[in-house]
């Protein structure tokens, strides 16, 4: 679906989003009417970081498009004409930190994920975060297999994927990848089924 808005009277801004997200969207418009009024404004390559991913602003004849990176090809590199991938991972990464009550940590596409190579088409796995490093793009982030007992294995064994890899090796990890360093989470399936927060302290049960 297309969105169009003009923004301070002066331009419009389209976008291209999937259904089910309109709220996202007015969001989205809400944020750019904000940065409009700023002494910078919107402008041709004008970037905007939001939460795990960003946007850029492309001129066109009517005004500006929001672009996204092409997660499909070459995220750090080519952009496409849409907001929804963007969107859906955010909203659900707001959802994940409302349910457990608690303040996000950043975690970026472009971080890496260290993970048991076997592990990713089990049915059950657990993703557990240390301290992030974003120096060296760690994410903090390791993912295993709940079978493991929690004992991880040798390096050789181990892989590592950005961020937004998980958009097709199991796109409901990326849903809590905002959760703070020391959560434990436990997915089945497509479902997040419990997170334990720092204190050993389930704070989401399905």
């Amino acid at each position: 679906m297309v969105f169009a808005r003009k923004i301070d009277g002066k331009f419009e801004v389209r976008l291209f989003c999937a259904e089910g997200l309109d709220a996202q969207v007015e969001w989205l418009f809400s944020v750019l009417s904000n940065i409009a009024l700023t002494s910078k404004g919107l402008f041709d390559g004008c970037r905007i970081q939001v939460g795990w991913s960003h946007f850029v602003l492309y001129e066109r004849s009517f005004g500006f498009v929001v672009c996204e990176p092409d997660f499909d090809r070459n995220p750090f590199l080519e952009y496409r004409e849409s907001v929804t991938s963007t969107l859906r991972i955010l909203s659900m990464q707001v959802d994940v930190l409302n349910r457990c009550g608690v303040e996000g940590t950043e975690c970026l596409f472009s971080e890496k994920v260290i993970f048991d190579a076997g592990c990713i088409e089990d049915d059950e796995i657990y993703l557990e975060r240390n301290v992030p490093n974003a120096k060296v793009h760690d994410s903090g982030w390791y993912i295993g297999p709940v079978l493991g007992n929690g004992v991880k294995p040798p390096p050789d064994k181990l892989k590592a994927a950005y961020v937004y890899e998980f958009l097709k090796l199991r796109p409901i990890v990326l849903c809590a990848l905002f959760l703070p360093s020391k959560f434990l989470v436990v997915i089945k399936g497509a479902e997040i089924i419990s997170v334990l927060n720092g204190s050993n302290k389930e704070v989401w049960r399905l």
